[in-house]
């Protein structure tokens, strides 16, 4: 299992991708790393506020059930609602989070001592782990009578026990009075009321199951006219109540589970939506794929989100405008997997992003930022009609160290030379594996330094892209092999001890072109 050998990517996506795709698209662990470089190593060096050893406070969980390979199978078994979070002591998310589930654990087990919250450590029960799937830390998985499904609210104490309210108690509360509907929905960003023709039937199992599918949303019905009354409400009809982008906005037509459904879709988010922790599973629980992200400094803010404003109702339910002001801390990870430098928005950065079979693909916006420029550039996102975008750092002016800088501008130059025999580690600044791999790898460069038909490089995996690899890198590090006459084949990866050694072993059993390692020349005292 790849897990434990190095960062997993899909943990770092988990950040991006939920809290703006995620892929994390996308929680970046920062693992602890095994040893201190300096400045000679090429590597940057390890940051001790990447990683804690210790917690800085020891949290009261004592209403967090501990499980283990041992007790697992039998909690799942006897309660019908479990929240397990697969988590890992070095994980700072898991740090981070753990405050709140705590938090959380206890406000639950007030509401309802049946519902179990657990967590599981998964760097010690690794098969429990692998069962379900774990690729990054901290994962939630949510246990519904023994059937798993993935948690996708979000990561305070009252996110989580919003969500596992709404997953263990009724998708939909009936409202009798009118005084109820107003106890129901105040301080509700958004609440859905239908007035429903009678408790069973089609059109009430309709009704339930799109309430059932939008844990973000309060939803409410009755059959009683006075309440139905107060909102002009005819019999089998709906009506979505808010305060943003208009107000409340009427179902038209039948209330039909898949005409509802859209209905709740298209209406339940802002025309243009900021981003932050709280919106994150907003966005990508909408279930809308294309997205229009518009980068810009809270200064220009007026500026920016008029013009988004004009143009997000051409495009309801088909595509979700986020506005991501860069002066905010919550964003650092968003810009970073976009390449965005927070300063340098003058006054916008507009990118588009889209969800395609659970990766997200990217689409650079070079236009004037007027209305015209960026309905037509979201026609065509919408469309599938534009050309991908891959982020790549600058060309390095220096490269020649022992080992090769890649950049997503000269990978095909250099990783794809029908010449070369070429090994290519992909890393990233943050990743405690990397730095330990760091002084084993610059050994190996410099052993190959002098053999014209082998290549060591390597690229920082968080600042450049190439498609061949969306669905290669899994996990940090990932070192790869391009022998040099099947680079059509792609690339072996190299797995095993990452020794100085081992690795040395793989070029030779695996590189096309036969090479001799020049003899090492004894220095004498001359040289001395």
């Amino acid at each position: 299992m790849a897990l434990f050998g190095l960062t997993t990517l899909s943990s770092w996506k988990h950040s991006v991708l939920l809290a703006l795709l995620s892929l994390l698209i996308l929680h970046k662990a920062a693992l602890p790393a095994l040893a201190q470089y300096g400045e000679d190593d090429d590597y940057p060096a390890f940051d001790e506020d990447d990683y804690d050893d210790e917690a800085d406070d020891a949290e009261d969980d004592k209403d967090v059930i501990i499980l283990t390979e041992d007790n697992f199978a039998t909690v799942i078994e006897k309660a019908p609602f479990v929240l397990v979070e697969f988590y890992a002591p070095w994980c700072g998310h898991c740090k981070q989070l753990a405050p709140e589930y705590a938090q959380a654990a206890t406000e639950i087990k007030e509401y309802d001592e049946t519902i179990v919250i657990a967590k599981l450590d998964a760097t010690v029960h690794g098969e429990v782990a692998q069962q379900f799937d774990v690729e990054g830390y901290p994962t939630l998985k949510w246990f519904k009578n023994g059937e798993v499904s993935e948690y996708d609210g979000g990561r305070t104490a009252a996110d989580i026990v919003a969500w596992v309210k709404r997953k263990t108690g009724p998708a939909s509360r009936l409202v009798e009075f009118v005084a109820d509907l107003e106890k129901y929905t105040k301080d509700e960003e958004v609440v859905v009321l239908a007035y429903l023709s009678g408790l069973e039937g089609a059109e009430f199992d309709a009704y339930m199951a799109v309430a059932g599918d939008n844990a973000d949303v309060v939803f409410v019905h009755t059959v009683t006219a006075e309440v139905a009354a107060v909102h002009a409400l005819k019999v089998s009809s709906a009506i979505m109540l808010k305060e943003f982008d208009g107000g409340n906005v009427p179902l038209e037509g039948a209330l039909e589970e898949e005409a509802f459904g859209a209905f709740v879709g298209k209406n339940k988010l802002p025309l243009v939506i900021p981003f932050n922790e709280k919106n994150a599973d907003r966005i990508f629980g909408s279930g809308i794929a294309s997205q229009v992200l518009l980068f810009y400094s809270g200064d220009d803010a007026e500026e920016v989100l008029s013009t988004a404003r004009a143009v997000a109702p051409q495009f309801t339910g088909e595509c979700i405008f986020v506005s991501v002001d860069t002066d905010t801390e919550e964003v650092q990870s968003v810009l970073e997997y976009f390449g965005v430098e927070a300063g340098k928005v003058e006054p916008v950065q507009l990118m588009g992003f889209v969800v395609k079979d659970e990766e997200g693909i990217k689409y650079e916006y070079t236009d004037e930022y007027t209305v015209e420029a960026v309905v037509a550039y979201t026609k065509k996102l919408v469309a599938g009609e534009l050309t991908p975008y891959f982020k790549s750092e600058d060309i390095p002016e220096k490269n020649d160290g022992p080992v090769l800088t890649v950049v997503g501008k000269t990978f095909d130059a250099v990783v794809n030379d029908a010449t070369k025999d070429v090994m290519l580690e992909i890393y990233a600044p943050w990743c405690g594996h990397c730095k330990q791999l760091a002084p084993i790898y610059k050994k190996l460069g410099k052993r190959f330094k002098d053999v014209e038909s082998v290549v060591i490089a390597q690229m920082d995996g968080t600042a450049n892209e190439h498609p061949s690899l969306t669905t290669v890198v899994e996990g940090f590090p990932t070192v790869l092999f391009y022998p040099a006459q099947h680079k059509e084949d792609g690339p072996l990866k190299v797995e095993g001890e990452r020794t100085l050694k081992e690795l040395a072993k793989f070029i030779k059993e695996n590189a096309d072109i036969p090479y001799e390692i020049p003899s090492k020349k004894k220095e004498t005292k001359d040289e001395l």
